[in-house]
């Protein structure tokens, strides 16, 4: 457990990378571009309905109809949202607040990082029994952080969405088929098919 892992380095340039691209960006426009992906988003889902019905008569088969609908709603809302946004990022960019805003995009995209990180940890406990986890996986020094953050994230997703760690021994095993009718139960068939004959 001497030295630093491929997995510890891997963690420290994903880190690296996500806050410096948040750094280049600036704290606003990393965050009016998570509202631009998740507005375009909702809008599609809500418009879809609306709008369907008229690509339909336009457009077959229904599955392209659908396609086309979805895809040009989301690619519509994006757009606008998009360029309403983009105002807001000038005007930051070009006040005295700047600094301020690459600071905290520095430290979004740091944060960023590290939740990527701890999903990734998460749906690795998921795919790995606790006994059987890679060694590269067990070893590394950021598995502690690691740890911690699918912890967090574990804590705020809704119950359905995140199942728990594999248990040790765990098997990808498929469910014993049925036997079949008992004794018992296939005289009662037996004795009803000759009530009705």
């Amino acid at each position: 457990m001497d030295g630093i892992g491929g997995l510890d380095i891997a963690v420290g340039l994903v880190l690296a990378i996500s806050g410096f691209l948040a750094f280049a960006r600036g704290f606003v426009r990393e965050l009016l571009a998570i509202v631009t992906w998740v507005g375009a988003a909702i809008a599609a889902l809500y418009l879809f309905a609306k709008i369907k019905p008229y690509a339909a008569g336009v457009i077959s088969p229904a599955w392209l109809a659908d396609a086309i609908t979805a895809i040009g709603v989301f690619a519509a809302a994006f757009i606008v949202l998009t360029l309403v946004s983009r105002p807001v990022v000038e005007r930051v960019n070009g006040s005295p607040l700047k600094g301020l805003d690459r600071a905290f995009g520095l430290a979004f995209g740091v944060l960023r990082g590290a939740a990527l990180l701890s999903i990734a940890y998460l749906m690795a406990t998921w795919l790995f029994p606790a006994g059987d986890m890679p060694r590269w996986l067990v070893e590394a020094k950021s598995r502690t952080y690691l740890e911690r953050g699918a912890d967090i994230v574990r804590g705020l997703a809704p119950v359905a969405v995140l199942p728990e760690p594999r248990p040790e021994g765990a098997k990808d095993a498929a469910p014993e088929p049925d036997k079949g009718y008992k004794p018992e139960q296939r005289q009662d068939l037996d004795r009803l098919i000759k009530q009705t004959e």
